[in-house]
This record gives C-alpha cells, sequence and structure tokens, in this order.
C-alpha cells in the first residue's frame, strides 16, 4: 500500500491496486497518528496527489498539494 502525507492539512493518504483487504490495516495506522485524517484515495486522486513526486519527490511541500 502507497502513502501520501499532507502536512499542511493533517491527512494521509492511501492507495493499493489491491483494494479491500489492503485498506484494512489503515485502522492500525489510524492508531499510530491519532491527530491526522485518514482518507481512501481512488487512482485518479492518487494521480493528483502524486503528480509532481518525479520532480520534487514525494510529500515536498513544492508540490503545493493545497493549491489544487
Amino acid at each position: 500500500m502507497k502513502r501520501f502525507i499532507d502536512e499542511e492539512k493533517k491527512t494521509i493518504w492511501y492507495y493499493s491496486e489491491s483494494g479491500f483487504p489492503t485498506y484494512m490495516a489503515i485502522n492500525s495506522y489510524r492508531e499510530q497518528s491519532p491527530s491526522y485524517e485518514h482518507c481512501i484515495a481512488s487512482e485518479k486522486t492518487w494521480e493528483k496527489l502524486t503528480k509532481n513526486q518525479k520532480k520534487y519527490g514525494l510529500g515536498n511541500p513544492k508540490n503545493n498539494l493545497g493549491k489544487q
């Protein structure tokens, strides 16, 4: 499962091509980071979140996530 952390919005996005069984692990991640909102991203949303990944690196503030 892939994970993307948006520090500005305090949100952790998860994406997995395999789907349901993998997403059952999110509950344990919630316990580790209770102050963050945890969301499952569709393929389209994941592409938007990571579109600048190759240029700046996943999670880099230069990706301007809040301005999409």
